[in-house]
């Protein structure tokens, strides 16, 4: 019986910290108004692109939180809600299953952001190409057009989902342990 119970502990442990790859799909609602999409998004900028780096995605990504992304730096040229920097750095998936939206460095985009404080941009919104956006830069209007020299980070710093996992899993498992042990402790006295 001992021997079965340590097998069972010491699975229970390796299992509790193997965490399995998310698989993401990307799925889009039809297409929103421009006014929809204003009303939805935490800010509606242009800028053009002057970085793309690969990052992992911040913990309030939601179920993406740890995931390969894209951390994309724009100089704001214009802004109709939540922008009041000269740059903004957003955060993106790397595309396909993802919804990641594909910003080129040097490429100017018209762009519509989930969330106020973690900033992101995907294929679902209506973020588009500068050139493309004549019928939208039409029914937003007048636009900000000065800004301050500070930019605005993708995300504020916070614990992955895994970490809070991983976490609980071990409270638990040594919380188990330390019961087994008193309880091994009563049934077999040293003396």
């Amino acid at each position: 019986m001992k021997p079965l119970l340590l097998t069972f502990i010491i699975t229970v442990v390796l299992f509790g910290f193997i965490q399995p790859e998310l698989v993401h799909a990307c799925s889009c609602i039809p297409p929103r108004s421009v006014s929809e999409e204003f009303q939805l998004a935490g800010a509606v900028f242009s800028g053009t692109v002057t970085n793309v780096s690969q990052t992992s995605r911040s913990s309030s990504s939601g179920s993406l939180a740890g995931s390969l992304g894209k951390k994309v730096s724009l100089a704001v040229e214009r802004s109709w809600k939540g922008v009041t920097t000269a740059t903004v750095t957003i955060e993106t998936g790397i595309g396909g299953g993802d919804c990641g939206f594909n910003f080129e460095e040097g490429k100017s985009y018209l762009v519509y952001t989930e969330g106020s404080s973690q900033r992101s941009a995907n294929v679902c919104s209506n973020t588009k190409e500068l050139a493309a956006a004549s019928d939208d830069l039409r029914q937003l209007g007048p636009a900000r057009t000065s800004f301050t020299n500070s930019s605005f980070p993708a995300n504020a710093q916070g614990i992955s989902f895994r970490t809070i996992a991983g976490l609980g899993t071990a409270i638990v498992i040594s919380l188990a342990l330390l019961w087994l042990a008193k309880r091994w402790d009563r049934k077999n006295p040293l003396t």
